[in-house]
């Protein structure tokens, strides 16, 4: 299990260089990075990179897409803390999540996945506790449809605690327990 340090000083000539990108994630208390370079032509994932993807963003939704070149609080000249600290910034926030980048291709509306948003106990969130399920093509559609009924409070942050995947949703204790003592709100889809 690598910590934010390491893997930040792994990649950070990636970083530095922002010729690649860089997708940072969580798997536990555990931070994982792997470089990427888009397509020249069309500034999307390459096809053969696209199972990787997908399989970084079951394993953290809120993984985020990385370069020193386009995203701030990272640049050149920055030592291995100071990047550490960039991405913890952008992975705290919500900032620059790899399911909101337009790098991803327009997913194949045949294979639907249910995102599961939380609440918590936030006055100003739409609900407190529980979740809203929504049935969507791709994590991109699936945002768009919660931020149409929950408008963002802060542009570009989900108004919301979080969110999962359904395997990570039903991997937690939720589906049993509840969230704060409330269970789905409601359901949604495109």
């Amino acid at each position: 299990m690598a910590t934010l340090r390491e893997t930040a000083s792994s990649y950070a000539d990636e970083i530095r260089e922002g010729i690649a990108w860089v997708v940072v994630w969580k798997t536990g208390r555990g931070w994982n990075a792997s470089a990427f370079w888009l397509s020249c032509d069309t500034d999307v994932f390459e096809d053969d990179d696209l199972p990787e993807v997908h399989k970084i963003l079951e394993q953290d939704p809120n993984a985020v897409m990385i370069n020193g070149y386009y995203c701030g609080h990272l640049g050149e000249d920055m030592n291995v803390n100071d990047l550490a600290a960039g991405i913890r910034w952008h992975y705290e926030n919500g900032y620059n999540r790899l399911s909101d980048s337009t790098a991803l291709p327009e997913e194949d509306n045949a294979q639907a996945i249910k995102v599961i948003y939380t609440f918590g106990s936030d006055e100003r969130f739409p609900f407190r506790g529980g979740w809203v399920e929504i049935v969507a093509p791709s994590m991109r559609d699936a945002h768009a449809i919660f931020r149409k009924h929950y408008p963002d409070r802060t542009p570009g942050i989900l108004n919301c605690s979080d969110y999962y995947t359904e395997q990570q949703f039903n991997e937690s204790d939720m589906p049993i327990t509840g969230n704060r003592g409330a269970f789905c709100h409601c359901k949604l889809s495109a």
